[in-house]
């Protein structure tokens, strides 16, 4: 799953500071722990950080103090005094001028923000207020990592509670990402990220919705990846670090597969029409100039596509039409042995290249997909029994605890599964523990979201709000409606009409 998740937060080089790299280079075992009746205990790490934020911001909050007295009531306090920072603080101060919070505090600072977000999500009080701020700072990002942290941030805030500030992804935070991605002069680095970001919040925002428009994202999609078929044209890119550009192709695919989810799930009709015409030009990409990442994308997207297709819904099509033939579907692709050799042939070339802790799971995406194809074009009697546990595929297997992990059977859940760490990042096994709204994201349409845990408070820690307190789905594409009226209507302000 390496090759199709961004740079982590921990992996991003984001402050040169000497004196925040020394603070953070104190050993954890000399650090006191910080406890307090809202937070309860912090982790070593928790305290140590809250130590330099409090270096970097206090003296600027201080001195603001009397401009923003509703902010400073809410802090945090420990019993004997010491000021425990919360992430509506760091948002304050990163709404400071550079003059006063400098680029590299400004990193540290996107940096801890988000960590603190995922870490404790259900401290965040989500409102429109910050997010309109978390938006504007990736306005006026200065580099690629300050912008890329800022999305990050922005993105992660936005997925904590969608009905809260859905207006503002919709309004301001998707066509921001949108326009990044399709600006060529960016950098491939920073337009990958957006891309992972751009999908995982239609994932979040549209699961549940009737989906409308959603599908129109594959064809602009699908001729930004087309660009591509020539590696000539890849390497073209004004880009000095090329370590990026096959990952506009392979999150564009898996970008596509989360559309296709997206509709496999509402329900939508013309499924079968969509699928049938995106797989044809992606087969180009089977070609060994290509790099593993596209191709096991690629071998996801059709996996995605087997399980998502319905072949009943096209041999009734076929039957109205008359056709002589009916009965007979085709399926997603005209040529299922060609499709098949061609899987079958990375199979064999692609594990010469790689180390043998990699090969396992390329032999295995490989294989997987195999078996979906031949799964679904297998004719079956409608009374045949339901295959065993231990003859369901497991595509992968996600860790939730050093003892636990959780079978991955489905490429809707997988493809999902990826956009959610990019998300959530090293905390996606808590969120999967204590929300079951992360949990339904990963369900198909058919399955029941079922867990030991559900709405539990484990060690005093609350993760999500409650089931009870989510829209439904009549009251989200309500709200997706409105936005979508509202953006309609200015556009025929700006024309005078």
């Amino acid at each position: 799953m390496n090759d199709f998740s961004v740079a982590s937060v921990d992996q991003l080089d984001v402050t040169n500071n000497p004196e925040i790299q020394q603070q953070l280079s104190q050993d954890l075992h000399d650090v006191k722990i910080l406890r307090s009746p809202s937070f309860g205990a912090l982790s070593r790490e928790e305290s140590r950080n809250n130590s330099v934020i409090g270096s970097l911001i206090d003296d600027e909050l201080d001195d603001d103090n009397s401009g923003n007295s509703e902010s400073r009531s809410n802090s945090v306090a420990t019993n004997s005094g010491i000021r425990i920072y919360t992430l509506a603080d760091m948002i304050e101060a990163l709404s400071k001028p550079r003059s006063k919070i400098n680029t590299d505090s400004r990193l540290f600072l996107l940096s801890l923000a988000y960590k603190m977000l995922i870490r404790r999500p259900d401290m965040a009080n989500v409102n429109e207020q910050d997010m309109e701020q978390l938006i504007g700072y990736i306005k006026t990002s200065r580099s690629d990592i300050e912008m890329v942290l800022s999305i990050k941030l922005a993105s992660a805030y936005g997925a904590t509670d969608t009905d809260e500030v859905g207006t503002e992804l919709m309004d301001e935070l998707i066509p921001l990402l949108f326009g990044k991605i399709f600006d060529f002069t960016n950098s491939v680095f920073l337009r990958s990220n957006c891309i992972a970001a751009y999908f995982s919040l239609l994932l979040v925002i549209f699961d549940g919705s009737d989906c409308y428009s959603v599908a129109d994202n594959v064809n602009g999609f699908l001729e930004l990846v087309e660009g591509y078929q020539s590696p000539k044209n890849a390497s073209s890119e004004s880009d000095k670090d090329t370590e990026f550009q096959w990952d506009i192709v392979a999150g564009s695919i898996n970008g596509i597969c989360v559309i296709l989810t997206l509709l496999y799930k509402s329900g939508k009709n013309d499924i079968n029409e969509l699928i049938q015409d995106c797989l044809p030009r992606l087969i180009p990409f089977f070609g060994s100039e290509f790099p593993r990442k596209v191709h096991k994308a690629l071998c996801i997207l059709i996996g995605v596509m087997y399980e998502a297709f319905d072949y009943k819904a096209e041999e009734r099509e076929e039957e109205e039409e008359g056709n002589d033939e009916a009965g007979i579907s085709e399926g997603p692709y005209y040529d299922v042995e060609e499709l098949k050799m061609m899987i079958g042939d990375l199979s064999r070339e692609s594990t010469k290249k790689v180390g043998k802790k990699n090969k396992r799971e390329v032999r295995s995406i490989y294989r997987d997909a195999l078996r979906t194809i031949e799964e679904a074009n297998k004719e079956k009697d409608e009374d045949e029994e339901e295959l065993d546990d231990a003859d369901i595929r497991v595509i992968s297997r996600f860790s939730i605890s050093k003892n636990k992990q959780v079978p991955i059977r489905s490429w809707f859940a997988f493809v999902r599964l990826i956009h959610l760490k990019y998300l959530f990042d090293t905390e996606l096994s808590s969120h999967y523990l204590y929300s079951k709204e992360v949990r339904e994201l990963l369900a198909r349409p058919d399955e029941q979201v079922e867990y030991d845990n559900d709405d539990e408070e484990v060690s005093g820690v609350k993760h999500w709000k409650g089931r009870q307190d989510k829209v439904s789905g009549k009251k989200k594409d309500s709200r997706i409606q409105r936005a979508r009226d509202r953006k309609l209507l200015e556009k025929m302000e700006g024309l005078n009409i």
